[in-house]
Protein backbone atom coordinates (compact mmCIF):
# COMPACT_ATOMS: atom_id res chain seq x y z
CA UNK A 1 0.00 0.00 0.00
CA UNK A 2 2.71 2.21 1.10
CA UNK A 3 4.26 1.96 -2.32
CA UNK A 4 1.25 2.22 -4.65
CA UNK A 5 0.33 5.47 -2.63
CA UNK A 6 3.09 7.29 -4.00
CA UNK A 7 4.19 5.84 -6.93
CA UNK A 8 2.62 7.59 -9.93
CA UNK A 9 0.74 10.64 -10.45
CA UNK A 10 -2.13 10.52 -9.33
CA UNK A 11 -1.45 8.10 -6.76
CA UNK A 12 -3.38 5.14 -6.86
CA UNK A 13 -7.32 5.31 -5.27
CA UNK A 14 -7.45 2.62 -2.36
CA UNK A 15 -10.84 1.23 -1.08
CA UNK A 16 -11.76 -1.06 2.32
CA UNK A 17 -13.67 -3.96 0.97
CA UNK A 18 -14.98 -7.17 2.06
CA UNK A 19 -14.63 -10.17 -0.38
CA UNK A 20 -17.01 -12.35 -0.11
CA UNK A 21 -17.94 -15.21 -3.31
CA UNK A 22 -16.41 -13.80 -6.45
CA UNK A 23 -17.56 -9.96 -5.19
CA UNK A 24 -15.90 -7.38 -3.63
CA UNK A 25 -18.04 -4.28 -1.56
CA UNK A 26 -16.68 -1.25 -0.42
CA UNK A 27 -17.11 -1.36 3.52
CA UNK A 28 -19.90 1.59 3.08
CA UNK A 29 -21.68 -0.51 0.71
CA UNK A 30 -21.27 2.35 -2.21
CA UNK A 31 -20.83 -0.52 -4.64
CA UNK A 32 -20.30 -4.33 -5.06
CA UNK A 33 -17.66 -5.56 -8.29
CA UNK A 34 -16.99 -9.11 -9.62
CA UNK A 35 -13.69 -9.87 -9.33
CA UNK A 36 -11.99 -11.65 -12.34
CA UNK A 37 -11.90 -15.25 -11.78
CA UNK A 38 -7.81 -15.72 -11.98
CA UNK A 39 -7.85 -13.12 -9.14
CA UNK A 40 -10.71 -15.13 -6.78
CA UNK A 41 -8.70 -17.93 -7.02
CA UNK A 42 -5.65 -16.66 -5.70
CA UNK A 43 -7.33 -14.69 -3.38
CA UNK A 44 -9.28 -17.77 -1.88
CA UNK A 45 -5.91 -19.78 -2.22
CA UNK A 46 -4.39 -17.11 0.43
CA UNK A 47 -7.45 -17.23 2.95
CA UNK A 48 -9.03 -14.11 2.51
CA UNK A 49 -12.93 -15.42 1.69
CA UNK A 50 -15.36 -13.35 3.72
CA UNK A 51 -12.38 -11.03 4.59
CA UNK A 52 -11.79 -7.51 4.58
CA UNK A 53 -8.89 -6.38 2.08
CA UNK A 54 -7.61 -2.87 1.02
CA UNK A 55 -8.61 -2.76 -3.15
CA UNK A 56 -6.35 -0.41 -5.21
CA UNK A 57 -6.74 0.84 -8.90
CA UNK A 58 -4.87 3.45 -10.78
CA UNK A 59 -6.41 6.38 -12.08
CA UNK A 60 -5.58 5.45 -15.56
CA UNK A 61 -8.13 2.21 -15.00
CA UNK A 62 -10.63 4.05 -14.16
CA UNK A 63 -12.54 4.93 -17.42
CA UNK A 64 -15.79 7.24 -18.03
CA UNK A 65 -15.98 6.49 -21.94
CA UNK A 66 -19.03 5.16 -23.32
CA UNK A 67 -17.53 2.07 -25.15
CA UNK A 68 -15.73 0.53 -21.58
CA UNK A 69 -18.88 1.29 -19.54
CA UNK A 70 -21.33 -0.14 -22.50
CA UNK A 71 -18.72 -3.35 -22.11
CA UNK A 72 -18.06 -4.02 -18.26
CA UNK A 73 -22.05 -2.96 -16.98
CA UNK A 74 -20.65 -4.42 -14.03
CA UNK A 75 -18.03 -3.01 -13.11
CA UNK A 76 -19.75 0.27 -13.01
CA UNK A 77 -19.79 2.80 -10.13
CA UNK A 78 -21.60 6.29 -9.55
CA UNK A 79 -19.09 9.11 -8.79
CA UNK A 80 -20.04 12.89 -8.10
CA UNK A 81 -17.22 15.43 -9.47
CA UNK A 82 -15.88 17.65 -7.01
CA UNK A 83 -12.57 18.85 -9.63
CA UNK A 84 -12.29 18.29 -13.20
CA UNK A 85 -8.98 19.46 -14.14
CA UNK A 86 -7.91 19.51 -17.75
CA UNK A 87 -4.45 18.84 -18.33
CA UNK A 88 -4.18 18.91 -22.05
CA UNK A 89 -4.45 15.88 -23.22
CA UNK A 90 -5.88 14.41 -20.64
CA UNK A 91 -8.51 15.18 -17.64
CA UNK A 92 -8.51 14.34 -13.78
CA UNK A 93 -11.34 13.68 -12.49
CA UNK A 94 -11.28 14.00 -8.42
CA UNK A 95 -14.50 12.87 -7.48
CA UNK A 96 -16.24 11.00 -4.46
CA UNK A 97 -17.63 7.40 -4.50
CA UNK A 98 -19.69 7.80 -0.88
CA UNK A 99 -16.95 9.45 1.21
CA UNK A 100 -13.86 8.09 -0.65
CA UNK A 101 -12.00 10.35 -2.42
CA UNK A 102 -11.09 8.95 -5.88
CA UNK A 103 -8.83 10.26 -9.36
CA UNK A 104 -9.88 9.13 -12.46
CA UNK A 105 -7.10 10.30 -15.41
CA UNK A 106 -9.58 10.35 -18.56
CA UNK A 107 -9.45 11.92 -22.19
CA UNK A 108 -8.74 15.39 -22.09
CA UNK A 109 -12.25 16.09 -23.84
CA UNK A 110 -13.96 14.48 -21.26
CA UNK A 111 -14.77 17.67 -18.69
CA UNK A 112 -17.37 17.12 -16.12
CA UNK A 113 -19.22 19.72 -14.17
CA UNK A 114 -18.53 20.22 -10.18
CA UNK A 115 -21.22 18.34 -8.71
CA UNK A 116 -22.29 16.19 -11.40
CA UNK A 117 -23.04 12.46 -11.28
CA UNK A 118 -20.81 10.37 -13.16
CA UNK A 119 -20.10 6.41 -14.12
CA UNK A 120 -16.64 5.51 -13.71
CA UNK A 121 -16.06 2.17 -15.21
CA UNK A 122 -13.18 -0.44 -13.21
CA UNK A 123 -10.83 -2.09 -15.26
CA UNK A 124 -10.80 -5.23 -12.68
CA UNK A 125 -8.01 -6.70 -14.52
CA UNK A 126 -6.00 -4.05 -13.29
CA UNK A 127 -6.66 -4.83 -9.68
CA UNK A 128 -4.52 -4.83 -6.50
CA UNK A 129 -5.33 -6.21 -3.24
CA UNK A 130 -3.21 -5.55 -0.26
CA UNK A 131 -3.94 -7.19 3.34
CA UNK A 132 -5.16 -4.21 5.54
CA UNK A 133 -3.07 -5.38 8.61
CA UNK A 134 0.05 -5.87 7.07
CA UNK A 135 -0.43 -3.66 3.63
CA UNK A 136 1.41 -6.34 1.79
CA UNK A 137 0.29 -6.80 -2.09
CA UNK A 138 -1.62 -10.14 -1.96
CA UNK A 139 -2.63 -9.61 -5.81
Amino acid sequence: VFVGGFIGSPAMNFFNVIFEGNKITDEDSNFELAVPQGCVKVLNDKGYQGKKLIFGIRPEDLHTENAFLDTFPNAVVSATVVVSELLGAESQLYSKIGNTEVVAKVDGRDIKETGSELKLGFDLNRSHFFDPESEISVY
